[in-house]
C-alpha cells in the first residue's frame, strides 16, 4: 500500500507539472491590427478593411483594401493561395490570391440564402463552411456557391445549448468553437464526432490527437487519446503587457505593438 500511495503521489506531480515554451526568434512588426499566420509562416495583419502580408522576416509583401464592405470580421489563411475575406456586417465574403488580388466576384449570404452567419471558413476540398445560427447548422458550399452538406442542429447532436462564435476546418475535420464551452468536432461531411469541454477556450488549434490551447490565462495542451492535460508558461520580455496570441502548426506566436515572439513547445 505504501508504494501504491507513492505511485499515485508521482502521478498527481506529473498531471500538475508545467513547463515554460521555449523563445524561438523574435521579429520586427511595424503595422498594428489584428495579427494571423498561415503554414508558411507569412503574416497576416487586418486592421478595420486594410489587410497587410508580411513575409516570415516581418518585411512587406503585399496590400489589399475596399471600402465598399466595411470592416473585415475574419481573415482565413488556411489555404495561402485562396485566402477568405469575411465582413460579416455586410454579409460579404471575398477571395484572395497569394498576392491579396480578388479571384472571383464577392459572394452575398444574403443573397444565398443565408441571414444569420455568425462565422465563416475555408475548405481544403474547395468551397467553405458556414456556420447558420438561425438553425444551429454548419453548413458547406461549394465553389458556385451550392449547397453540398449540413450537420443537423448541433444542439441536439451535442446534446447542450451551444453559442458558437468560430468555425475552422483543420486536417480534414471541422471544429465549432463556444468558448465558453468548448469544441464541437465534425467530419469533412458535417457529420457530428465528438465534443470536448473546456470552460475556457479563446484560441486553438489540433495537430494529430492533441489540441493546443489558450484559455485567457495558460497555453495549455489537450491529448484527445489520453485524455491528458498539460499546461505551459510564457516568459515574454514585456510581462506587464497582454498581448495578442495565434496558435498555430505546434507555435505559440505572440504580437506586440512592435514585434512578434514566435515560441516552441519543448519537446518530450
Amino acid at each position: 500500500m505504501k508504494y501504491l500511495v507513492i505511485f499515485f503521489s508521482l502521478l498527481n506531480l506529473n498531471v500538475f507539472a508545467q513547463d515554460t515554451l521555449i523563445l524561438e526568434r523574435i521579429l520586427p512588426l511595424k503595422y498594428s491590427g489584428n495579427v494571423v499566420v498561415d503554414e508558411l509562416e507569412q503574416f497576416y495583419v487586418v486592421k478595420r478593411n486594410e489587410i497587410v502580408k508580411l513575409n516570415n522576416k516581418g518585411e512587406l509583401l503585399n496590400r489589399y483594401s475596399q471600402n465598399v464592405f466595411g470592416d473585415i470580421q475574419k481573415i482565413d489563411v488556411s489555404n495561402p493561395l485562396e485566402i477568405l475575406v469575411y465582413y460579416q456586417n455586410q454579409s460579404q465574403i471575398v477571395f484572395l490570391d497569394n498576392t491579396l488580388s480578388e479571384q472571383r466576384t464577392p459572394l452575398n449570404l444574403n443573397q444565398l440564402g443565408y441571414n444569420n452567419v455568425v462565422d465563416v471558413a475555408n475548405s481544403q476540398y474547395k468551397g467553405f463552411w458556414l456556420y447558420d445560427s438561425y438553425n444551429f447548422e454548419l453548413v458547406k458550399l461549394n465553389v458556385s456557391s451550392q449547397k453540398r452538406t449540413s450537420s443537423g442542429n448541433i444542439n441536439w447532436l451535442a446534446n447542450k445549448e451551444l453559442d458558437i462564435t468560430e468555425i475552422s476546418e483543420i486536417n480534414n475535420f471541422v471544429y465549432a468553437l463556444d468558448s465558453s464551452k468548448g469544441l464541437v468536432m465534425f467530419d469533412n461531411l458535417a457529420n457530428y464526432m465528438k465534443f470536448f469541454p473546456f470552460n475556457s477556450l479563446l484560441k486553438f488549434d489540433v495537430v494529430g490527437d492533441v489540441i493546443y490551447g489558450f484559455n485567457g490565462k495558460k497555453v495549455f495542451t489537450y491529448n484527445t487519446k489520453l485524455y491528458a492535460r498539460q499546461e505551459y508558461s510564457i516568459k515574454h520580455s514585456n510581462v506587464n503587457t497582454n498581448p495578442m496570441m495565434h496558435i498555430f502548426n505546434k507555435k505559440v506566436y505572440m504580437f506586440f505593438a512592435n514585434k512578434i515572439e514566435v515560441y516552441n513547445f519543448p519537446l518530450k
